[in-house]
């Protein structure tokens, strides 16, 4: 990766994120509280109130902890479960966000909402019988 480009930026903010953290048991929990990011990167970004973590995986662990990043990947998960169709999507908005945040945007949020209000997945089940043998003895 070359010095001082976009995917060396991504990789720091990454690595920054995980250590923030990762600084102690409670923010492990609680992490530094939404929408903190911005202040603890002001180094980076200086005044930008956008700041963050280039991941909305990494800023959920950073911000509000590890509780907060199992109800996101819940919700994300929810639609695969008894839902056709929802799969590709929520794979799609999974690998975005690997390397961006679209949590804030109300757009994630209404794709998530039409996913979950899909068609019900149809559980069905076949029995098969096998041929009765008799044998007298």
């Amino acid at each position: 990766m070359d010095r001082g480009s976009s995917g060396e930026s991504h990789v720091l903010l990454i690595e920054r994120g995980f250590d923030t953290w990762l600084t102690s048991p409670k923010t492990i929990i609680n992490g530094i509280g939404f929408g903190s990011s911005p202040k603890v990167l002001a180094d980076f970004f200086g005044n930008d109130k956008y700041g963050n973590f280039h991941c909305l995986y990494v800023t959920v662990l950073a911000e509000t902890g590890v509780l907060s990043l199992m109800v996101l990947v819940f919700l994300l998960g929810y639609p695969i479960i008894g839902r056709t169709g929802a799969l590709s999507a929520i794979v799609a908005i999974g690998i975005f966000n690997l390397s961006y945040q679209s949590h804030m945007e109300p757009i994630f949020w209404l794709v998530l909402a039409l996913l979950c209000s899909g068609e019900r997945r149809r559980w069905t089940t076949k029995v098969v019988l096998a041929p009765a043998t008799a044998s007298f003895a």
